[in-house]
């Protein structure tokens, strides 16, 4: 009850790649949108790894493991965000 007082007048938006922690999360947040989703970072690592070998990216190169594909992770869940967020503002004028 605590942590929602300070979000009372805050629009919060968020992703997450956890969605066993949805219900905590919206409980907690109230968020006007969000979105849930199971971790891409090993799928990403293995994209990463077989991409830094084509010399387009400047292969071949190594990463330091989990790196690359936490990075991407990371990036892409702070797209989701702002994809959310716009779409948020969007359906409101703003």
């Amino acid at each position: 009850e605590p942590a929602r007082k300070l979000f009372q007048g805050v629009d919060v938006i968020g992703h997450s790649w956890s969605p066993e922690a949805s219900e905590l999360i919206s409980e907690l947040f109230r968020p006007v949108a969000s979105s849930f989703e199971y971790d891409l970072s090993r799928q990403l690592e293995h994209n990463c790894s077989r991409d830094a070998q084509n010399e387009s990216h400047g292969g071949p190169g190594e990463f330091f493991p989990m790196s690359c594909g936490r990075t991407m992770s990371q990036m892409l869940g702070i797209q989701r965000a702002i994809r959310l967020k716009s779409a948020h503002e969007t359906a409101r004028g703003f």
